[in-house]
């Protein structure tokens, strides 16, 4: 057994090694990092003394780990328990007060006031050492305290993620307290007990490697309520270990079974995390709360707190997105599935797209059929099963909806003669269907689901006419400064009647009208992305000379620009040519600004189900989800520094009065590819 001490040495440091080739810099993984090296410090000490014939220099090497496992784990506890990872000014109070005690112990841990031998396996705890264990368990018990608020905070898929990891770190720590309160009760250092403590921190390390690899458990934003520290329940567990501690060494008394001193840490330290983790489990809970709310109560939902905390959850929500995740959340906790999507309504496409999901891979499709949809609108909820015998045709075009979105309940969400959207509800886990409970509960919240989603559609288009006034306000005040130029000018004009042949004036009149031209082209620039009662004149265009056009006319093709063209054998189409121009060229600026004035830039066309298509992609930065569903297309929104964010409103205004499309594909760091579809 005294090999564990060198496999768990070995662990963290490869672990260590592993979060800092992520990223070196980053504090949380820094501060993970300092914690494995002074637990991996702890144990190669420890192996070290178990074969040492002078084991006492290396005990008290191990102390010197010791002292900086408080205060390296307060670090990355405080770093993980962070949205933003950034560590608070009082926090850094907090730190610095660990690490000056953690320090000073060090500086002592090796002089005969802290310990001295014994025997070979028995060392004993000096005043400054009993001191510096008092300090030890108080840290592990204020960590334990933090870990415990952490895990209780998050919910849901990040639960999932970080539970190993803090069941791992809590069982390390637990142990110390452990340990820590032995060594405190007879002030003595028993090495027999050191490969007793390493088997329990192998099984604890190995949870936090399982949650380091596969679930990712740094990768995670975690944010601590104050009511999870309030009602920590640390305290409850300590206690609730003390009684097991008892009952354990009762039952084998009572059994006559000597488990032996040193065996009664593991099976009770494993025990409890056993039983950690089976509590952990959602299942479990949802299968607890089922059974209770069968057979205790007669609804199987309490419907007014139900409503109280949804209204309550709502309050705050002031995006499509967030009251959908406001409303994902509150029914997988109060139904018993695991699987919930909502579909918002695309009035402009006539398609459900999906705004929010739980419980699924990642799903990237749209629902176009039109019967089903109406079907959607004039139906309380639709059953898969019964949509399936009714209306085998409708279920049929739409078994992919059904089968990636794991649908068997699907409830309309309409206010009035709105349809905004759907919630699809997954089977439910016990297999018995679903109830008149489930179909109240459901369409009380989708009503006020329905209802905070709609006011924020009707906030958006109040924004929009209101922005829409301000960008016509924008062209009558450039109207207004060239009127002010017209009449520089012309006052201009009127003096060089009397002073042209002045060399100075000559001089003067020169800068005169070079800064007022200069000032006019940028004026004009911004009332031209004004399309204001925009007239199209239709006219008989080859949509592939029309670009080779625009790309020699802006003379784009250079050294540093490599245009790319792929073009495919399409008709002609009636478009405004002018206009059209305008389209391209604006794609094409603003391609070539993405990627820096350098780059390749990929022109495709071709055509497919009655469009003519042609796409602009540029390998440049890209934007990200946020920007695309609530800014792109609309008037003084940029990803630009100095963008109005005229030129893409622009392009959709001319786009739109051709009847066409257009849509844009696009990751953050991945490019862009602006696709527009025009009507043969």
């Amino acid at each position: 057994m005294s090999i564990f001490p060198l496999i768990n040495s070995l662990i963290c440091a490869i672990l260590a090694i592993f979060v800092l080739s992520r990223n070196a810099r980053h504090p949380l993984n820094l501060s993970f990092s300092l914690g494995l090296f002074s637990l991996g410090f702890i144990e190669m000490a420890n192996f070290i003394a178990l074969r040492s014939i002078l084991p006492l220099f290396w005990i008290r090497m191990a102390r010197v780990g010791e002292c900086l496992l408080p205060a390296n784990w307060i670090l990355f506890i405080y770093a993980f328990a962070k949205k933003d990872r950034q560590i608070l000014t009082k926090d850094k109070l907090v730190i610095s007060i660990f690490y000056a005690t953690s320090l000073f112990f060090m500086a002592f841990s090796q002089r005969e006031f802290f310990i001295t031998p014994l025997s070979d396996f028995l060392f004993r705890i000096e005043r400054l050492g009993y001191y510096f264990y008092l300090f030890l368990c108080f840290s592990m018990i204020f960590i334990l305290s933090k870990l415990e608020g952490i895990l209780f905070s998050s919910k849901g898929a990040v639960r999932w993620q970080i539970k190993y990891a803090m069941l791992g770190l809590g069982s390390i720590f637990a142990s110390f307290i452990f340990i820590t309160g032995q060594r405190l009760l007879y002030r003595t250092i028993d090495l027999h007990f050191i490969p007793i403590h390493s088997v329990i921190i192998l099984i604890s390390l190995s949870l936090i490697v399982f949650a380091s690899v596969r679930r990712h458990f740094l990768d995670v934003d975690v944010f601590v309520s104050r009511y999870a520290v309030y009602t920590s329940l640390t305290v409850i567990f300590v206690g609730i270990y003390f009684l097991s501690l008892g009952l354990m060494g009762e039952l084998a008394r009572k059994l006559g079974i000597d488990l032996g001193y040193l065996w009664e840490i593991p099976i009770i330290f494993i025990s409890v995390l056993i039983l950690s983790i089976v509590l952990l489990s959602d299942t479990v809970k949802r299968k607890v709360r089922y059974f209770i709310s069968r057979h205790f109560y007669k609804d199987k939902y309490d419907y007014r707190a139900q409503w109280l905390n949804f209204s309550n959850r709502l309050s705050n929500k002031f995006t499509a997105s967030e009251i959908c995740n406001a409303t994902l959340e509150l029914l997988s906790e109060a139904m018993y599935v695991k699987q919930l999507s909502i579909w918002l309504y695309d009035e402009e496409n006539e398609s459900l797209q999906i705004a929010s999901s739980k419980g699924l891979a990642k799903v990237d499709f749209k629902v176009e059929h039109k019967d089903f949809i109406s079907s959607l609108k004039n139906r309380p909820f639709i059953l898969k099963e019964s949509l399936k015998k009714e209306n085998s045709k409708v279920y049929e075009e739409n078994r992919e909806f059904f089968e990636k979105a794991r649908a068997s309940l699907c409830v309309p969400m309409i206010v009035g003669d709105n349809f905004i959207g759907i919630i699809a509800i997954g089977p439910e886990f016990s297999g018995k269907g679903f109830i008149q409970d489930d179909f109240d509960l459901l369409t009380s919240i989708a009503a006020q689901a329905s209802n905070a989603l709609l006011n924020v559609r009707l906030s958006d288009k109040l924004i929009q006419i209101k922005e829409q006034e301000t960008f016509h306000r924008l062209s009558s005040f450039i109207v207004h400064d060239l009127k002010n130029l017209v009449y520089t000018l012309s006052l201009s004009l009127q003096n060089a009647r009397k002073y042209f042949d002045e060399p100075e004036f000559k001089k003067d009149l020169l800068d005169t009208i070079s800064n007022s031209v200069s000032k006019m082209k940028v004026l004009m620039a911004k009332l031209s992305s004004a399309p204001r009662g925009l007239k199209i004149n239709l006219q008989q265009i080859d949509l592939n000379n029309l670009i080779n056009e625009v790309v020699d006319s802006t003379k784009l093709n250079s050294k540093d620009i490599n245009i790319k063209k792929y073009f495919g054998d399409i008709p002609v189409i009636k478009a405004d040519k002018e206009q059209l121009k305008k389209v391209i060229t604006n794609l094409m600026l603003n391609a070539l600004e993405a990627n820096g004035n350098r780059g390749e830039i990929k022109i495709n066309t071709y055509s497919r189900n009655g469009w003519v298509v042609f796409s602009i992609s540029d390998n440049g930065p890209g934007m990200d989800k946020e920007f695309k569903e609530k800014y792109l297309f609309k008037p003084f929104h940029s990803t630009k520094s100095k963008g109005l964010g005229i030129g893409l409103f622009q392009c959709k205004t001319i786009i739109d009065a051709h009847k066409g499309k257009i849509e844009v594909e696009s990751e953050k760091w991945k490019g862009c590819t602006f696709t527009v579809k025009l009507p043969v």
